[in-house]
């Protein structure tokens, strides 16, 4: 288990922005300065659009701090796509379809429906390279605390 302080081991994922569409990525070279990861477990459902949507929805206020953000889930890449069209996300995201990144963050939902090897909703920070914040939600109906996000990145 990831805890504060620590770095991220090595894992990857495929970009799905842009033209970095379907790209392989070591993820620890995404990270860089703060780097912000939201997880999601779904695509498509109530509790993930409205949390996708909200991030997007301040994702200048993330820009403004100088702070890289990725959204990330294990629905395929073509599934990504078509759910950051339909909701204008402004922010990459990564397909971790193969669950490789949530293991390395061991962050796995085991009370999630009929899905299995999904992510817990939840936000990371980190700061040069260690984990400097960390949020997982108890269960999938849980909105993660923005706002504690952005007051951690504000204070240096």
């Amino acid at each position: 288990m990831i805890e504060l302080g620590d770095t991220l081991t090595s894992a990857t994922a495929h970009l799905t922005f842009g033209e970095t569409y379907g790209k392989q990525v070591e993820v620890t070279e995404l990270i860089h300065g703060d780097t912000v990861f939201y997880f999601f477990p779904a695509a498509f459902t109530g509790v993930c659009t409205k949390s996708s949507c909200e991030l997007r929805d301040s994702l200048s206020d993330y820009q403004e701090l100088g702070v890289n953000v990725y959204g990330v889930s294990p629905d395929m890449p073509a599934s990504q796509r078509v759910f950051a069209a339909q909701n204008n996300i402004n922010y990459p995201l990564l397909s971790d379809w193969n669950k490789e990144l949530i293991a390395a963050f061991d962050n796995t939902d085991h009370n999630f429906g009929t899905f299995k090897g999904v992510p817990k909703r939840s936000l990371y920070l980190f700061r040069d390279g260690k984990l400097a914040f960390k949020w997982e939600g108890e269960h999938a109906g849980k909105y993660p605390p923005f706002d504690e996000l952005k007051e951690t990145l504000k204070r240096s």
